[in-house]
């Protein structure tokens, strides 16, 4: 009796993920594809599955507008209960970038490690450089040909060309990536390194700290960082505030979200707009004035957030593991789709139902030689 509840639970168990989220979205330059990265850990610490990875990572590229035809580039698994693994799920930094060509995509390898080129429309990878590389993090600024990797306190700037490292710079530290926030200016003159309570700003040129922003402490915990387009302004983000500063280091403006946890933020291409995703929302503010415009609220909390080249589209990825492509102007989702996440583990199902017919026809076998007078205990003599 015992063995068919086993085998019952083992059929009915349909667990939903238990976690699950859109990590990360860019747009190809030619504002055609989206690439996606969906984290999910369905079968994390449940009961009678640790026969999958726990941390599964999906990377997948979109047709834009329409969100229906997906091309799978990788899928990979990690253990998610130690390790980098669960680190890099829980407190996921740029994990995708799309090159010039628009064809071509450098993605993070999941846990940390070396970057990969794909081509997108072959799949074929080859490692961005053959030099070793350890990366937990990365930026790319494709117009100007740059990539930068981020690993502990160090960050590498490479020519993307060339493959060849350009500066060596010492960062601040942040103890729950185990890498700095890092994000180019438009220009890719600078870039930013955001600690858990500081934030510096580099000279790709030769390597020096332009400055370092006022009025950080360590309780601030950093959370995002959003050059400005076209004004030489950094937006930084933590729990609950936005600060505006300028390329000196001074705090220019105290931005006021409508809700506590603020999860990402993202330019339009004019800089007219700054979208905010903030709890289960998104605050829209005036890229000048810094007033919020509007609020949109949302089914679940937005994970990641991205405006289209063109500036028509706001796609964003959320906790329950959906894209949604809304129209830049109106605020109104035009699609939603749920990327290609985790297969069922078909095998297992099968196996349940056999463990359950089984357990039935021995039950009923028992039950009828019960019935008969016949039993374990009986002695079958000449």
């Amino acid at each position: 009796m015992v063995v068919s509840l086993v085998g019952i639970a083992f059929l009915f168990n349909d667990s939903p993920r238990r976690f699950e989220k859109v990590s990360c979205l860019v747009f190809s330059p030619d504002g055609e594809h989206l690439a996606v990265a969906k984290h999910d850990a369905r079968d994390a610490n449940t009961p009678l599955k640790r026969y999958l990875a726990d941390v599964c990572r999906t990377v997948s590229v979109l047709h834009v507008p329409s969100l229906d035809s997906e091309t799978v580039i990788e899928q990979d698994f990690r253990r998610g209960n130690q390790g980098p693994a669960f680190r890099t799920y829980r407190y996921v930094g740029n994990a995708l970038a799309f090159l010039p060509d628009s064809k071509t995509l450098a993605v993070l390898e999941l846990g940390g490690g070396t970057v990969k080129i794909y081509d997108v429309e072959t799949m074929k990878n080859h490692p961005f450089t053959n030099q070793e590389l350890l990366a937990l993090n990365f930026s790319v600024q494709a117009d100007r040909g740059v990539l930068v990797t981020g690993f502990d306190e160090e960050l590498i700037v490479w020519n993307l060309t060339s493959k060849k490292m350009l500066q060596k710079l010492r960062t601040p530290s942040n103890p729950f990536m185990r890498a700095p926030l890092i994000e180019f200016s438009p220009n890719a003159e600078l870039v930013a390194a955001g600690g858990y309570d500081e934030v510096k700003l580099w000279s790709v040129a030769d390597g020096s700290q332009i400055a370092s922003l006022d009025g950080l402490t360590d309780q601030d915990a950093i959370r995002t960082l959003a050059f400005h387009p076209l004004a030489q302004q950094l937006v930084v983000s933590g729990l609950p505030w936005l600060r505006v500063y300028d390329f000196s280091g001074s705090q220019q403006a105290e931005i006021i979200p409508s809700g506590y946890w603020i999860h990402a933020t993202c330019f339009s291409p004019d800089g007219k707009k700054l979208a905010v995703a903030v709890d289960q929302q998104i605050d829209i503010f005036d890229g000048t004035t810094w007033e919020r415009l509007r609020t949109i609220p949302c089914s679940s909390s937005v994970a990641c957030l991205t405006y289209s080249p063109d500036g028509n589209y706001l796609a964003t990825g959320d906790y329950e593991g959906n894209v949604i492509l809304w129209n830049a102007q109106a605020s109104e989702p035009l699609r939603i789709f749920e990327p290609h996440g985790r297969r069922p583990a078909a095998r297992w199902k099968l196996a349940s139902v056999l463990l359950v017919i089984w357990c039935a026809i021995s039950y009923w076998l028992m039950a009828k030689n019960k019935k008969a007078g016949l039993g374990p205990d009986l002695i079958l003599k000449d």
